[in-house]
């Protein structure tokens, strides 16, 4: 599954196996063929990620939103720290 972080100076993409971000409403993790949504992000939270080498990271999220696909996630960050 492909993550693409777009912010307003870069994108990065990751080829993760899951994601796992905070939102207004709840905790939720995402893996492929998830239902598509758009979902705000918690503002200043870590949103997690297992990329599909093994290695887990964070990403640390002043305000945003995800956009899900059944195969592809974009992380729409609007404000950085």
């Amino acid at each position: 599954m492909k993550l693409s972080v777009i912010s307003p100076q870069s994108i990065q993409q990751y080829a993760i196996v899951w994601v796992e971000i905070n939102t207004p409403v709840g905790n939720l993790v995402i893996q492929e063929n998830h239902a598509p949504m758009i979902v705000e992000i918690e503002p200043n939270s870590e949103i997690l990620l297992m990329q599909e080498n093994g290695k887990q990271m964070s990403i640390l999220v002043v305000q945003g939103f995800i956009h899900v696909t059944h195969q592809e996630i974009k992380l729409l960050i609007t404000k950085e720290a």
